[in-house]
């Protein structure tokens, strides 16, 4: 309906429908599928694996399999004699960056065992000489998290309408990384997401 609303045209070939749900199996409710759609557990949506219990093992594994693959390209440089300095830009430039993509998104719902995963990569990337400094994923999503939070703040960002509205009045309260009201959160999941990890985080 919204798509007829806006004079568009559904490709029904390309469209995937993803239920998420619950993780305890007893408050799953099974939904019934959209006619003339395909109703998937996983689906790939600008680069990031999204899963139906938000647990992105797949987005991690692939991410993983294809910073392995491009390290061998960082060592076939090493091999002929480029710089560490250089090598470092070169990592930060197609290793670091495709770990750093969309990271505020699905960062919330890995797991230990995925963060030990992506730390123990970037370990050995260090212990080979591949960059200036041992990068850990704790480090990496509270630099990402500082940078959207930042510009989302601003309000020609197309994300601010989700940030809930400044506090009014003129109390004498302990100072705020901002001053913003933190919303009402239930599940940790919810809590977890990418604007109000933000909110807490740097309140």
């Amino acid at each position: 309906l919204w798509a007829a609303n806006n004079k568009m045209i559904i490709n029904m070939a390309k469209t995937k429908e993803l239920v998420f749900h619950r993780p305890h199996p007893r408050l799953h409710i099974s939904v019934t599928p959209i006619f003339c759609i395909e109703q998937v557990l996983e689906a790939k949506l600008l680069g990031v694996y999204f899963n139906s219990n938000l647990k992105f093992v797949s987005h991690v594994s692939n991410i993983l399999k294809q910073c392995s693959q491009r390290s061998f390209l960082i060592k076939q440089l090493q091999c002929q004699g480029l710089s560490k300095k250089h090598l470092g830009i070169v990592f930060e430039a197609i290793i670091l960056s495709r770990i750093r993509y969309c990271l505020p998104a699905w960062a919330g719902f890995i797991t230990k065992e995925l963060e030990g995963q992506i730390d123990a990569f970037l370990r050995r990337m260090f212990l080979y000489g591949y960059c200036l400094k041992c990068y850990t994923v704790h480090d990496l999503i509270a630099s990402s998290d500082f940078e959207l939070f930042k510009s989302i703040s601003r309000n020609s960002h197309c994300l601010n309408q989700l940030l809930q509205h400044k506090i009014a009045g003129s109390y004498n309260l302990r100072s705020r990384g901002h001053n913003y009201e933190l919303p009402l959160c239930t599940t940790t999941y919810f809590k977890q997401s990418c604007i109000n990890r933000c909110l807490y985080n740097y309140v």
